[in-house]
């Protein structure tokens, strides 16, 4: 073999291990939780530990929700709070679609669909650390079908999440509303 072959391979095994290695910077936590195959009760909680915050910034926030075809409704509708400590908490009512009104399955997958959800962004501190819980407000007890809840944080810096999860600016929302005629 000669040298140059030799350096190819190296360099194509180092280039390939870099790219399986490489993450996004901006990502600041990703996880799922996995629901069991018996269902999801409404009394279940899930919870989402975020470590450390390393810096001052605005966070974008996203659920994200796998799904099989055994799921029998065409959307679903999640309780979520968020808590830094100390003074931070937020809670949000979701509807994520899973489908369209002629059954078709959204989200991108052959067996398990894949769905994101955007959620506001927040403003968090150095040295905060978080929790996030999300439970189900369906009307049925137990429901099947919902394989995995996942959350995705990022800087909002991040070209990557910029595009699927605008943020919303609640002081140009205030202002607006303080602009609206009296009555």
């Amino acid at each position: 073999m000669n040298v140059f072959r030799i350096l190819s391979i190296f360099f194509a095994v180092v280039s390939t291990l870099l790219s399986l290695t490489g993450c996004d910077k901006h990502t600041v936590y990703h996880s799922y939780q996995h629901i069991s195959s018996q269902g999801w009760n409404n009394r279940d909680t899930l919870i989402f530990i975020i470590d450390t915050i390393q810096e001052n910034a605005t966070y974008n926030f996203s659920l994200e929700l796998r799904s099989t075809g055994l799921y029998p409704y065409q959307n679903i509708w999640l309780a979520i709070e968020r808590r830094f400590y100390p003074d931070i908490l937020c809670y949000d009512t979701v509807e994520c679609h899973l489908t369209t009104p002629t059954t078709l399955r959204n989200g991108k997958g052959i067996y398990m669909y894949q769905h994101k959800t955007p959620l506001s962004s927040m403003q968090l501190r150095n040295r905060q650390t978080g929790q996030v819980s999300v439970i189900h407000l369906m009307q049925k007890e137990v429901i099947v079908g919902i394989h995995d809840i996942g959350l995705l944080v990022c800087r909002s810096d991040s070209t990557m999440f910029s595009q699927i999860a605008p943020s919303i600016d609640t002081k140009k929302d205030k202002k607006k509303d303080r602009e609206s005629p009296q009555r």
